[in-house]
């Protein structure tokens, strides 16, 4: 069985890919929620190098976006799982793999296997349209930065930052399979003939593996992008602990989430609850989306040394930098 919540904005130009299913096949309804519940399970975070060839990639349909004068080639994923389900020889690749499950039982999420990569979640187009609008009104830049988009599915905040001068891109995914699927294959496609693919880095894995794997290679950022990834309370503490890992000291942070996540527990005002808890950030919202759920963007920043203890992370309620609603990209 599958669980139906209705997020996503019906009026909404970029209400993308349907509501959020959660995988159950064997447990009753409400056993499914507190499954989903538990802690994404850790997983060996690998940097991926290998990806599919033309043979697959010629098999997939493609859209274009435009953000600004930015375009975007990329990978339809309205189309992605119908084709998975059609094409023998992509199920073949997939076998062994949670994705492969979780389209064959029409589910974007599995409890500790996938998160559904495969799809693109409104707030990843608000987080894009924002970095093409709205960034330079808060005085803060991406040429020759570097930039890590924090479960990118199809990465297009990331890609986005890849096309407008960004230094370096490091694109991270609970599943490998994504990676290969999709971004990779969006970053191969809007960036046909330039040298802009090898400032690009993909690693699979969990979040805390990751953390490990960046305190080895020293890995640090000066650009965090995350959108729709509060979902599970749960993982609160994993993700906060990866920000602290990897963000430069005059880094920053923009998270792109939903106010709330019903049946699956997460939700903006439980995360700058524990923000706030931890001391070590400050918080504010520079962007609304109001149709619908309402959807924001955080902006996150460390705090001074002094003021860790002082200053509590500001809601939506606290502090609306801007209230507009975003427009969406022009989607061809």
């Amino acid at each position: 069985m599958s669980f139906a919540f209705n997020f996503e904005d019906p009026n909404s130009e970029c209400s993308v890919e349907g509501s959020l299913r959660v995988e159950n096949a064997h447990k009753k309804d409400q056993e499914s929620l507190s499954d989903h519940g538990s802690q994404t399970k850790r997983k060996p975070t690998v940097e991926m190098k290998e990806f599919y060839g033309e043979e697959i990639v010629k098999k997939l349909t493609l859209k274009s976006l435009e953000f600004g004068d930015c375009m975007l080639r990329i990978v339809d994923t309205s189309c992605l799982e119908q084709m998975v389900l059609n094409d023998k020889e992509l199920q073949k690749l997939l076998d062994t793999s949670h994705v492969l499950q979780a389209v064959c039982s029409h589910s974007d999420l599995v409890s500790g296997s996938y998160e559904g990569g495969l799809k693109i979640w409104e707030c990843a187009f608000d987080l894009t349209e924002f970095l093409s609008t709205k960034l330079q009104g808060l005085s803060l830049g991406i040429k020759d930065k570097s930039v890590l988009e924090l479960g990118c599915g199809a990465g297009l905040p990331a890609l986005f930052c890849l096309k407008s001068g960004a230094k370096q891109v490091h694109f991270q995914d609970y599943n490998e399979e994504v990676l290969k699927l999709l971004t990779c294959v969006n970053v191969r496609l809007s960036t046909e003939n330039t040298d802009l693919e090898e400032r690009c880095r993909y690693f699979a894995g969990d979040w805390s593996s990751f953390s490990d794997l960046s305190d080895r290679e020293k890995l640090k950022y000066d650009i965090i992008l995350t959108a729709e990834t509060i979902y599970n309370e749960e993982n609160y503490s994993k993700l906060h602990a990866l920000f602290d890992a990897v963000l430069k000291e005059n880094g920053f942070i923009l998270l792109a989430a939903k106010s709330y996540y019903f049946g699956v527990g997460g939700s903006i005002e439980g995360f700058l609850e524990y923000v706030g808890s931890m001391g070590m950030f400050s918080s504010e919202t520079v962007h609304t989306v109001a149709k619908g759920v309402p959807r924001y963007i955080l902006l996150l920043k460390r705090m001074e040394k002094n003021h860790q203890e002082e200053v509590p992370a500001s809601g939506p309620e606290d502090n609306q930098t801007d209230s507009s609603v975003t427009t969406s990209s022009n989607i061809t």
